[in-house]
């Protein structure tokens, strides 16, 4: 991990490779559908299937690129950062120069399989930059501020290059008033030349940042396929960001290739020049500033809240134009306005996605101990790909983002509605609140938690130390704390606990478990004294150690050695290795026995404040 000092002095030089990537992704994307139909003349019958297929390859290819990476970077000792985003850059530079120079072969034939084979090596040599300048955010520390800082560094990047790319190389290309002209007559000397510059520039951008990163060297196990294959598809959390981050990625889609419908019912269809500077320009200003406050905005607010209001938004936005359309009263400046808020939220939403992911990069490691930085990062670059290409192939759209300098586009004979795109956009976005809201958890004190487990072993290597770490920061997950829960016999007290341990994957079996804490409380009562509880149990039906907290709303007696009725309960279950289970008793023993710390638990106001309140202590008796 870098230190505060290092990873603001690489902020610039990361800017500027991101930006690049970007401005590379873009130009392809754009231009070189158009240089093959247009400039080659090569028949739509054959590219169309071809490029379809190189990009569900693309799809495939992308977590193994991944790990491919990450094994390099682990197995051979290597930066493997520093390598492969100028390795990548460099190949990927020229082979983007050879996209754009074809050298004219004789035969169709032979052109189209030089084409293709261009492009499949562009996507290959692309993916290994790409996936290594989003990973590095996770080597910028695990602090929330500097990850949320260069989430937002890395997404305004991002919509740089793809202004640069599209505004700088479209006056290039288009000299006249109306797009579809020029295609026809566009001379192939500007492709080359813009394919040099956009490979300078990523040269150059790549050489910089390497030039400039360094990291220090952690050692770690050899990553094995198997081992990695286990930690990838193991990582719930990171299945649940990619759920999330691919309903994204198509309402995205959707929205950007289908607001545009709404142009043709204004009294008079507006010229580029008009759309250009009261709706692309608002939206990209809107966007910017929204990455820029987004750090502001989570800690006024949280993470979790920014993300369902970045939801809500283009949702609300896509709605709004539909219904203002409805009632015949829709402006270009409305139409501006409503986009500008749509991109707001986008542009929230990203940022919030590259936070999870970078996050689930660390619970991988908490979960499976070991890093797989790249491969969970190609969850993000697959996601956005089939939005793409599921936007592709519901629309019939073209290859290009060129569309949206298109004047008098006759949306109405595209192979889609404007009812079908209102309603991706809302299923979409409905499905992201109902699976973050349920089932995303990377947030508040749960993963401040594994945060600092990690930390704590990362520093400390030796068995002996680890053995002393205090394992309640290790055991607690907030879903298990219960604040005033309502119960009437212990034994339904422990049985809404050991459901909650069974929710989280900590134990395997909510039988083997109560029969074990059955059989304790038969021999010793669960009751200690002083209105606390602790029942507990080991065996090998627990997966990890594992505490789950509940206070009552009514007393109950326990058989404490006071004989007071006990209101203040922790379930602890773990593995039987022999330590576990007194490391973790003693400990929270210890904590439970600090002045009014018990009375501090009981007059706590929620889940989240329980769980804090035992993290404090331990970090006040333990660090």
């Amino acid at each position: 991990m870098l230190t505060k000092e290092k990873a603001i002095k690489i902020s610039v030089p990361y800017c500027l490779v991101s930006v690049a990537r970007d401005s590379v992704y873009y130009f392809v994307l754009t231009f070189y559908f158009l240089y093959l139909s247009r400039v080659l003349n090569l028949p739509l019958s054959c590219l169309v299937p071809m490029l379809i297929f190189i990009k569900a390859v693309d799809i495939i290819k992308e977590p193994f690129i991944g790990l491919l990476i990450d094994s390099v970077g682990t197995n051979f000792k290597v930066n493997k950062f520093r390598l492969f985003v100028f390795l990548g850059a460099l190949l990927n530079a020229l082979i983007t120069i050879a996209m754009f120079n074809e050298p004219h072969l004789n035969s169709d034939n032979l052109e189209i399989i030089y084409c293709a084979l261009c492009f499949g090596l562009w996507i290959i040599t692309f993916s290994f930059y790409d996936l290594s300048t989003w990973a590095v955010l996770t080597s910028f520390g695990k602090d929330n501020k500097i990850r949320e800082v260069f989430a937002s560094v890395s997404r305004i990047s991002s919509l740089i290059g793809f202004s640069i790319t599209i505004l700088f190389f479209s006056t290039i290309f288009d000299t006249n008033d109306i797009l579809p002209k020029i295609v026809q007559t566009i001379p192939e000397h500007n492709f080359n030349v813009s394919s040099f510059y956009v490979a300078a520039f990523l040269l150059l951008t790549s050489f910089i940042f390497s030039l400039c990163y360094s990291e220090k060297r952690v050692v770690r196990k050899k990553l094995s396929f198997a081992k990695a294959q286990k930690a990838f598809w193991g990582n719930d959390q990171l299945i649940i960001t990619f759920a999330v981050t691919l309903l994204q990625q198509i309402t995205l889609s959707v929205f950007v290739c289908s607001f545009g419908y709404f142009f043709l019912f204004l009294p008079k269809i507006p010229s580029d020049y008009e759309i250009l500077l009261q709706v692309h320009i608002p939206w990209m200003i809107t966007a910017f500033m929204s990455l820029v406050l987004y750090k502001d905005l989570v800690k006024a607010t949280s993470r979790k809240i920014v993300f369902i209001s970045s939801i809500i938004m283009p949702m609300t936005g896509f709605v709004l134009m539909f219904m203002i359309n409805f009632f015949g009263v829709l402006t270009l400046p409305l139409i501006g306005t409503l986009v500008a808020i749509s991109a707001c939220g986008f542009a929230l939403s990203l940022a919030s996605t590259t936070v999870m992911t970078a996050d689930c990069v660390d619970y991988g490691e908490f979960k499976f101990g070991i890093r797989i930085e790249c491969m969970n990062f190609s969850i993000q670059t697959v996601s956005a790909k089939i939005g793409y290409l599921f936007i592709l192939i519901i629309t019939g759209l073209s290859f290009s983002f060129s569309d949206i300098f298109v004047k008098n586009v006759n949306l109405t004979n595209q192979m889609y509605s404007i009812y079908l795109c209102i309603l991706i956009v809302c299923i979409c976005s409905v499905a992201m609140l109902i699976v973050y809201v349920t089932y995303y958890k990377l947030h508040g004190s749960f993963f401040e938690n594994i945060l600092n487990a990690i930390t704590y072993f990362s520093n400390n290597k030796t068995a002996a130390v680890k053995e002393k770490f205090n394992s309640v920061r290790y055991a607690i997950d907030e879903h298990c704390v219960i604040y005033k829960l309502k119960a009437n016999t212990l034994d339904e007290v422990i049985q809404v606990l050991t459901d909650r341990l069974f929710e989280v994957k900590a134990i395997k079996s909510k039988h083997d478990l109560l029969k074990g804490i059955n059989e304790k409380i038969a021999k010793n009562p669960a009751g200690i004294a002083h209105g606390i509880a602790i029942p507990h149990t080991r065996g090998n039906y627990v997966n990890r150690s594992s505490l789950a907290v509940a206070t009552l709303k009514t007393p109950l007696n326990c058989g404490a050695s006071d004989n007071k009725p006990c209101d203040l309960f922790f379930l602890i279950a773990v593995p039987d290795d022999g330590v576990s289970h007194i490391n973790l008793l003693s400990n929270l023993s210890l904590m439970l026995s600090e002045p009014g710390f018990a009375d501090k638990l009981r007059h706590s106001g929620s889940n989240e404040e329980i769980t804090k309140r035992l993290i404090s202590c331990e970090r006040n008796l333990f660090n």
